[in-house]
This record gives C-alpha cells, structure tokens and sequence, in this order.
C-alpha cells in the first residue's frame, strides 16, 4: 500500500482532519501514521508477530533501510529533528503488544498507553514544530487519552488477540480474554 493510502483506509477520522492543515504539514503526518499502522497491523497478526515486529525494527535501525514506510519515516525523523527517545519508546511499547498483555494497575495502563500513543504525540507535535516541553507533555496526555478511548472501544476485539488492557484493580473479578469472549462479559465489565 502507499503511503499516502494508510490513512486513507486505516484512519478515516484523522485523514479528514488532515484537510485542514497544509498539504506538506498533512503528508509528513500522513507519513508518521503509515509508520505506526505497519508496526501496528504486524503486532495484530496472529502468526509471528514477535518476529514480524523485531524485523521491522532491525530494518529500521539499520543504515539502508529495505521497508519503503522506514525510508519514508527516517526522512521525517530528520526533517523535523524528532528524539530517538520518542521512537524507541514507541518500539518498547510494541514490544510489549507482542507478549501476552496482562495490566494489574491503572498507572500500568497509562504507562502503556505513553508507550504506543503518548510517544506518538510528542512525534505530531515536532511535526507541528510545536517543540515547547509544555506543548509536548500535552501531545502525549492527548496520544494517552486516544490510546484509553481505545483500549475502552477494543475490549472484545482485544480479547481475541488474547489481551486484556483493562487494569486488574478496575475489574470486579478474573477476567480472562476466554471469559470476554465466551461469556459476553463485555455488559460486565462496563456495568
């Protein structure tokens, strides 16, 4: 798929915001979300994606980059001077999807949620050339609250990758992704 089409296809709401804002401001965005919905449709996939993930991020981190979406994101890394932090936490993070998900606390869950969302805020907001640390801290409490609204749309969804993101200590019981998905226990957790 091409770049310019993963936000088309994947992110309908954000594809429509993004005609509000200048077309090369729009495609650099454009090109941070097709960077994130790779890594993030390889962790979704049932088969290997441990492997899938660790060999997207090697590629990356390598000189000569094979995967057009890390050529396409390493030129706005430079352009906008976007920290390794943010990135390497956002390969931490998706790391983590790769493993069983088990979260006991909420300050688990937000800690998370930097990881996979907050990261990616704080890139937006270089490429909003809004570098401010204030500026930042608020793009990454907003890629929190994307990723809890998220998680919160997600649960039965989630439950079939064999996740379960809602904190242990907001859960009346045990809850096991078996248990979302056989008992309906959706209703139950909301309730």
């Amino acid at each position: 798929m091409k770049i310019e089409n993963y936000i088309r296809f994947y992110g309908k709401s954000f594809y429509w915001a993004g005609k509000f804002l200048e077309k090369e401001v729009f495609e650099d965005c454009s090109t941070l979300y097709a960077f994130c919905r790779v890594i993030d449709n390889l962790v979704d996939k049932k088969s290997n994606s441990k492997t899938n993930v660790k060999k997207f991020i090697k590629d990356y981190q390598s000189q000569n980059s094979k995967i057009q979406v890390n050529k396409e994101f390493k030129k706005i890394e430079t352009k906008y001077q976007i920290p390794k932090k943010y990135i390497n936490d956002l390969f931490y993070g998706i790391n983590l999807d790769t493993k069983t998900v088990k979260i006991k606390s909420t300050k688990e869950i937000i800690k998370y949620s930097y990881y996979v969302a907050g990261t990616v805020g704080a890139m937006m907001s270089y490429i909003f050339q809004t570098s401010k640390p204030q500026a930042i801290k608020h793009a990454i409490n907003l890629g929190i609250a994307m990723q809890l609204t998220n998680i919160s749309r997600d649960v039965l969804k989630d439950a079939y990758l064999n996740r379960i993101y809602l904190p242990k200590n907001m859960l009346n019981e045990e809850i096991t992704a078996k248990d979302i998905i056989k008992k309906n226990l959706i209703k139950n957790i909301y309730s």
